[in-house]
Formats: structure tokens, sequence, C-alpha cells
């Protein structure tokens, strides 16, 4: 990711809404956070620079943990998979592999922020790597693919990280119970 690279506004408002929805402190910190870095109001149609979203990101989950960056990136990932109708859970994996290309440009690079690599590897199990360029913490990660999952009416039976390949910085095993009929 470089000083070019944008973020789409639905997606900022994603993180916002995500956030509030997690905790309303947890929503005006990051809130207070995008307008340290000049991000004072939010439109859906326009775009804002990534690093100050990403930086805004990192520094909640080195104040608050973990957890509620799970949190918000299992709301995120649930509201996408549920606007885009996803009716099987890797359905679901498969849309929420797309976002990173979905919401960021960048005019120098393809993938500005890395990206998801997703393989089914059995009839409710699949593998998602997470690219080197990925700036966001694993857990916003973890709780993206619960998030997923649980938008398609199906419960996570096992997220747990597995080994990365050469061109990953973390990779996750996942397996799910049975699609909802």
């Amino acid at each position: 990711m470089n000083n070019e690279t944008q973020i789409h506004g639905v997606a900022v408002m994603g993180v916002v809404w995500s956030a509030d929805r997690v905790s309303p402190l947890f929503g005006r910190k990051i809130r207070h956070l995008l307008a340290d870095r000049g991000i004072t109001t939010l439109e859906q149609t326009e775009t804002y620079p990534a690093e100050a979203v990403v930086g805004s990101i990192s520094e909640i989950a080195r104040e608050f943990g973990s957890k509620p960056v799970a949190s918000a990136g299992a709301v995120m990932a649930r509201e996408a998979s549920t606007q885009s109708e996803c009716e099987t859970s890797y359905a679901a994996l498969q849309r929420l592999a797309e976002l990173p290309e979905d919401w960021f440009d960048d005019p120098a690079e393809q993938y500005p922020i890395g990206r998801y690599t997703l393989e089914k590897e059995g009839s409710r199990e699949a593998r998602l790597g997470v690219t080197d360029a990925f700036p966001y913490p694993p857990d916003i990660t973890k709780g993206s693919i619960r998030g997923a999952l649980v938008s398609t009416g199906a419960s996570p039976l096992r997220i747990e990280r597995t080994r990365p390949r050469q061109s990953e910085q973390f990779a996750y095993y996942i397996k799910w119970n049975d699609d909802p009929e």
C-alpha cells in the first residue's frame, strides 16, 4: 500500500458502522482517529486515503486488543455477505475474498493491500490465505470469516491458523456445519 491507495467510502462507513455495533465507545474512538487523520465526513461514493483508515484500525487493535477488531470484522463480513445475498457458506467466503479488490483502488497496483486467497478443501472446509501486503491485524480476518459464515446461518466449527504459504503472512483453516436448507 502506498500513499496513493484509496479506500471506497462505503467500506469506511462499514468500518464506522461496525465499530458502533461492537460498542459506542469503540465507534467514537474510530471516528476520532479518522478525524485526526483528516477524515471528518463520510460519503459512500467518495474515496479516502487508505493509510488513514488502516492506521486508525491498527491503533484500535493496539489500544483495545483483538476482540473488538475481530467483532468489527465479523459485522462487516456479515453485512457484505447479506447484501450480496450469499446462499451458501462457501459463497459468503468467496464474497469475503473479493472485498479487498472491491474496496481499494490504486493506479499503480492491482492489489494495493494484498488479497485473500481461498481454496475449497472439502464440502464444508476451506483454506483462506492472506497475502504479504495485507495491512490489517489477523483478528480482523478471523472475525470476518466468522461473520461471513454466520450470514448464511452456518456456524463455524473451526477457524484456526494454519501454515502460510510463501506469499502469505498468515492463513486460516475453516470448517463449518451443513449449510441451511
